[in-house]
């Protein structure tokens, strides 16, 4: 093999490798951002449901008016009061939420509101309700916390409220009627996502109860309880994982398209020289134990060599001599022959090869200067006159009827085929058994302007070309 045809054979390998290996890092990137976007759509899109603790209270103290009988202006809980003698009263408020969870990323709301509830005692049913804002909702975002803690202090104006409620039955003549103020806290603890399911809001109440338009005053405070199964949804995600979901399904429409170009183009380019390097590495590679690798091909001189078709059959014949198998493999790495040798001298031999470098790897810059070698050879081993213009002599006049003959230029030298064609019969005869006896043996015979070159192999063997008259190698 030539220098030319080993840096052809360097070239296309290299090119085909880096392409392959560019192909094959986009593709893992491409699988890689598909994955990560998967795995991400499934953590941030999971609905978690965290277990938690919920309590709340609320304690009071009553403001008197001015009296002969009270020394203290404010009354602590628990008592009864006289309605008549009560000013204000005074309520803190406290929630606590407890979670199992101490990453928990949610939003809370809470208010404080007074209803003015009249009711028919006979039927239950709400004659008058109206309901005043104490306290503004709020609304908060809690972070990295397990712990969520309320507490507020409102005070109202019992008096009034009282007032209001004689004022609406008095008018109306109501009887048989009952009214109460209620003073309620309400807690709305809701996971951060972009969707809420079932259970993911859970709503809160802590109610002080304010009998009016009765001589004594008797409250009670109730609060709403949770249901033993009830959660709350904690999800920390503020993303669109839509977005992750289409992201990892195009990654993966277009890493299956990756993958297919980059199999279609390993098989395409897949030619004679690289299918018999992965074809040899196959049989050395299944086979390791039978074989025994030699530096020098055998001399085969001595032996009556039988071709074998497959190195399947050469594992047969193995078998019944019990002989070795032999691996030889040139320089070039084109050719690699596997032998058996017997005692009775007979060679059995299976080959694997690779030939026309030309058709494999084509040509080009580096054929040129492969063209340029063999000229040089060419013209070391025959030495071969320049075409040599013959003077015809100029127009002239001739003949009693004044024909012209005419100067049409140099004269050029006749071709190599144009002079096979007019030498003598002897002369083709040798020349037909010089090429025949060149083609049986496999070699490639290529013609030129000038002469005919013997190839064996890619290396130029032998020259025909003509001296004169006479055919010359």
């Amino acid at each position: 093999m030539s220098e030319a045809e080993k840096r052809r054979r360097q070239d296309y390998k290299r090119k085909r490798k880096g392409r392959i290996l560019l192909q094959a890092v986009i593709l893992v990137l491409v699988l890689l951002v598909a994955l990560g976007s998967l795995a991400a759509y499934y953590r941030l899109n999971r609905t978690y449901y965290i277990a938690y603790t919920e309590k709340g209270s609320v304690d009071y103290r009553v403001q008197l008016m001015p009296n002969d009988f009270y020394e203290e202006e404010w009354q602590g809980a628990g008592q009864s009061y006289v309605a008549s003698l009560m000013k204000s009263i005074s309520a803190d408020f406290a929630y606590d939420l407890v979670m199992d969870a101490d990453t928990v990323s949610y939003e809370y709301a809470y208010r404080v509101d007074a209803e003015l509830l009249i009711t028919d005692n006979e039927t239950g049913v709400a004659i008058y309700q109206p309901t005043y804002a104490i306290k503004e909702e709020q609304r908060f975002t809690q972070s990295s916390s397990s712990n969520l803690a309320i507490r507020e202090s409102v005070s109202v104006d019992f008096a009034a409220y009282n007032a209001r409620a004689e004022e609406f039955i008095d008018v109306y003549k109501l009887s048989d009627v009952s009214a109460v103020l209620l003073l309620s806290l309400h807690v709305d603890v809701e996971g951060n996502c972009n969707a809420f399911e079932e259970n993911s809001r859970n709503d809160y109440e802590v109610v002080l109860r304010v009998p009016l338009t009765e001589q004594t005053v008797n409250m009670t405070t109730t609060a709403t309880v949770p249901e033993s199964d009830s959660r709350v949804l904690a999800c920390s995600n503020a993303f669109n994982t839509e977005i992750l979901r289409n992201v990892a399904i195009v990654c993966a429409v277009l890493a299956v398209m990756l993958a297919v170009v980059l199999t279609v183009y390993v098989l395409r380019t897949r030619n004679h020289d690289i299918n018999y390097a992965i074809r040899v590495k196959k049989i050395v590679s299944a086979y390791r134990s039978f074989i025994q690798q030699i530096e020098n091909a055998p001399d085969v001189s001595a032996y009556q060599v039988l071709t074998v078709k497959s190195f399947t059959e050469m594992l047969g014949i193995r078998d019944t001599i019990n002989a070795p198998i032999l691996m030889h493999e040139n320089e070039d790495q084109t050719c690699t022959c596997f032998y058996i040798p017997t005692a009775t001298s007979l060679l059995y031999v299976f080959e694997i090869k690779v030939e026309d470098y030309d058709e494999i790897y084509g040509t080009g810059v580096t054929e040129r200067e492969l063209e340029a070698e063999h000229e040089a050879l060419a013209a070391a081993a025959v030495t071969e006159p320049a075409p040599e213009a013959v003077e015809v002599p100029t127009e002239q006049e001739t003949g009693a009827e004044g024909s012209r003959r005419f100067d049409f230029g140099p004269r050029r030298k006749q071709s190599f085929e144009a002079k096979i064609e007019l030498a003598p019969e002897e002369v083709k005869g040798f020349y037909a058994e010089i090429k025949a006896f060149a083609e049986s043996y496999g070699v490639k015979v290529v013609r030129s302007q000038r002469h005919d070159r013997i190839y064996k192999g890619r290396t130029l063997f032998a020259i025909l070309t003509f001296k004169g008259q006479k055919l010359a190698i």
